[in-house]
């Protein structure tokens, strides 16, 4: 599903508006969703989780304007929660699957990082952009050497033919490229976003 995606976005919306306007009524608004969000999901609670990342970056976001503890909590815990379904931590991930999921998420570890400043999460979102730019971008910026499913693809796997390469992706890898500079001051970043 993609309920949590989109109420995500709205965040990112509502923080965007915020910053450019200084007003509030989409923020609080944004919130609202956010503490609902919060109260609903997590840890004894209802254990689901998006297919699709958003909602844990933008809660991330949303934490460093709010300052509302839960908001960050609960992104660290989809994000742990996500990765633990499938055998893997914030220390062991790895750039694999769904392209545009797989930035997202990176993008989701890359903002926990900026709000923490957590050594293994810097170490994670560092390392995630390091594969990014060694093994799995075209010389274009382009990512997902897979049609099939729409992947990532295996390290250095980028055929001429039958990539799929969609736009979703690159637009998810410049998203994740800012958050990296934004992070680590990684000159790449800036390269991989031209």
């Amino acid at each position: 599903s993609h309920e949590l995606y989109c109420g995500g976005h709205l965040v990112e919306a509502a923080l965007a508006h915020h910053a450019v306007t200084g007003e509030t009524a989409l923020l609080d608004i944004a919130r609202r969703w956010a503490d609902h969000v919060c109260a609903t999901f997590g840890p004894g609670r209802d254990e689901r989780t998006d297919g699709h990342p958003e909602a844990e970056l933008a809660l991330a976001r949303l934490a460093a304007v709010s300052g509302e503890p839960q908001h960050l909590d609960h992104a660290r815990w989809t994000i742990e929660h996500q990765l633990a379904r499938v055998g893997r931590s914030v220390d062991d991930v790895d750039l694999a699957g769904h392209a545009v999921r797989a930035l997202y998420l990176a993008s989701g570890i890359a903002e926990v990082a900026r709000v923490t400043g957590e050594d293994r999460w810097q170490a994670s979102a560092h390392r995630l952009f390091t594969s990014l730019v060694d093994e799995h971008a075209y010389p274009t910026g382009a990512v997902g050497g897979r049609w099939i499913d729409e992947s990532v693809g295996r390290p250095y796997e980028l055929p001429d033919s039958m990539a799929y390469a969609e736009s979703c992706a690159a637009v998810a890898s410049v998203q994740f490229a800012r958050r990296v500079w934004d992070l680590t001051g990684d000159r790449r970043a800036l390269d991989h976003i031209e």
